[in-house]
């Protein structure tokens, strides 16, 4: 079982690592040709273009990590459906319901920590995330 959770956590992991690349390229070249417009126009100054683009930038991973994490669930999912390895899975004994309970290992629901702000606060996703994602790679090894 220790291997297949590997080989599980593996592919998703590097699935989503590939969405989330994919989303903040596009997110930021959005936000860095706006920014340039508007640098060229007069309305902001040059000075501040990089700066402004990395806080953008931490801004977004907050909303693309869950996002990519979904996306990368599903396509390793479609993968492993279209190169038959789930039924090879499925035939050395193992269920869905053991796919499920390794993959959930990586979801984590962070309810309980926003509930006493009354909704969600960036900064507190944001440090969850990095400590469960801290988590997940050291399953990895």
């Amino acid at each position: 079982m220790r291997i297949l959770n590997k080989y599980l956590l593996k592919e998703v992991f590097s699935s989503s690592i590939a969405v989330f690349g994919v989303l903040m390229i596009i997110l930021s070249s959005n936000t860095m040709l706006r920014l340039i417009e508007e640098a060229s126009i007069g309305n902001f100054p040059t000075y501040l273009l990089i700066p402004v683009i990395l806080i953008k930038v931490t801004q977004y991973s907050i909303h693309i990590i869950p996002i990519s994490l979904f996306f990368g669930i599903i396509i390793s999912l479609g993968k492993f459906y279209n190169n038959n390895e789930m039924a090879v899975i499925s035939s050395s004994g193992q269920s869905p319901l053991d796919i499920v309970k390794i993959l959930s290992n990586i979801i984590h629901s962070q309810m309980q920590d926003h509930l006493p702000y009354g909704g969600v606060v960036p900064e507190l996703a944001a440090r969850q995330h990095l400590l469960y994602i801290k988590n997940v790679i050291h399953q990895l090894n």
